[in-house]
């Protein structure tokens, strides 16, 4: 049973989660695909879910879950392109979703088997497959959205964030920190961007888009970082201000990065 305290956290977790990822999805449709890809990337699912997991559980296991938190990411990443890859062969997209979402389950599954709670280990490979998405995505243009989001859409990308933003505290609390850690990078916003994205602009502008979100996920690296070493020493509501400070700088100085020949 949920006791009511818990319950009010959780549903707090839902529209909280829900609220950032939908708005952060539109203001980066609204801006452009490197602007999209940027602020996709950016530490929204993991941060709200490593804030609530630490609002629900306590800061220590909210740095325990940080642990995995990069082995995700990395894996997020090779969704990404397996989803790009099987929706170019067979142009069906819940197929290609949902095919590309059930390797990245078995992958996160054997992290958790593994018990992959080296932190830096799994920052270097986070880097390295970052590394390699820039590598494979340089050549794909920037394509521009004509279209916006309508309200059921960025209604829908709330709802299917904030759930499993609820699920990552939930299994944190149930399940132990490992598989809160790994739901809590779990791709929501890349789940419902490329579902919606693609279905309303096509693969070209989906593709723009994955081509930036490696710049956003730097900056995911970093927050996860922070978080594993900050919440036990200043709590979660320091800890996420600092950490968060911190990525924004890292941003900066990648939005920078976007106006060079290489992004454009």
């Amino acid at each position: 049973m949920l006791d009511s305290l818990f319950l009010a956290k959780l549903v707090l977790s839902f529209f909280a989660g829900g609220i950032i990822i939908s708005g952060s999805i539109w203001l980066g449709e609204k801006l452009g695909p490197k602007w999209a890809g940027l602020l996709i990337g950016l530490p929204t699912t993991s941060a709200v879910g490593l804030f609530f997991i630490g609002f629900t559980e306590g800061p220590k296991i909210a740095s325990q879950a940080a642990q995995i938190s990069p082995y995700v990411s990395a894996i997020c990443f090779f969704y990404l392109l397996g989803f790009i890859a099987l929706y170019q062969k067979w142009k069906k997209l819940i197929s290609s979703i949902a095919i590309a979402l059930g390797f990245w389950f078995l992958a996160a599954a054997s992290l958790v088997y593994l018990n992959a709670n080296q932190i830096w280990i799994g920052a270097g490979i986070c880097f390295t497959t970052i590394l390699i998405v820039i590598w494979i995505m340089r050549k794909v243009p920037n394509k521009i959205a004509i279209e916006k989001a309508s309200k059921t859409e960025i209604v829908y990308r709330m709802v299917f964030a904030g759930t499993i933003i609820a699920l990552a505290v939930i299994l944190a609390r149930y399940t132990g920190p490992l598989w809160g850690g790994v739901f809590g990078t779990f791709p929501a916003a890349y789940t419902s961007t490329m579902y919606l994205v693609t279905k309303k602009h096509g693969i070209e502008f989906t593709q723009s888009i994955v081509k930036n979100i490696p710049l956003g996920a730097a900056g995911l690296l970093a927050y996860v970082l922070m978080v594993h070493y900050m919440y036990p020493i200043y709590g979660i509501w320091i800890g996420t201000i600092l950490a968060y400070g911190i990525t924004l700088l890292l941003v900066g100085i990648l939005s920078q990065i976007m106006k060079t020949k290489w992004f454009t």
